[in-house]
């Protein structure tokens, strides 16, 4: 292997490691800003459940079949990021995930390609 070949090598392997830093960089800001969300204001007060002077612009919840998504297509545990969970109020919360099988994934894409996936949420 020649000088030229050494460098070329080790500037790849530099720009990998820079852009692993800043997605993580991206992401741990992301986070912090996502866990600082509050639409309250630093008002939160306890309700009896009648919210009549507030109105909602979500639908009501429905409950699902018991249809369970097929993994088809995805090679591991498509959860390594965990999920994330962020401005909640008395009657609603807002979750979030995303996907991915590979956290290094040089296309950006975790591994999971440009495929749709559905996820099924069971939450306790």
């Amino acid at each position: 292997m020649g000088d030229d070949d050494l460098r070329r090598e080790l500037g790849r392997a530099l720009q990998l490691h820079r852009r692993r830093f800043l997605g993580l960089l991206a992401g741990g800001t992301g986070a912090v800003l996502l866990g600082a969300c509050s639409s309250s204001g630093g008002e939160e007060h306890a309700t009896d459940g009648n919210d009549s002077d507030r109105s909602s612009t979500t639908a009501a919840p429905t409950i699902a079949p018991d249809e369970v998504p097929t993994a088809e297509g995805i090679d591991g545990d498509p959860f390594l990021l965990g999920v994330a969970s962020g401005d909640p109020d008395a009657t609603s919360v807002v979750l979030w995930t995303k996907l991915l099988t590979d956290l290094v994934d040089p296309s950006g894409q975790g591994g999971l390609g440009d495929a749709d996936h559905a996820v099924r949420w069971e939450v306790a």
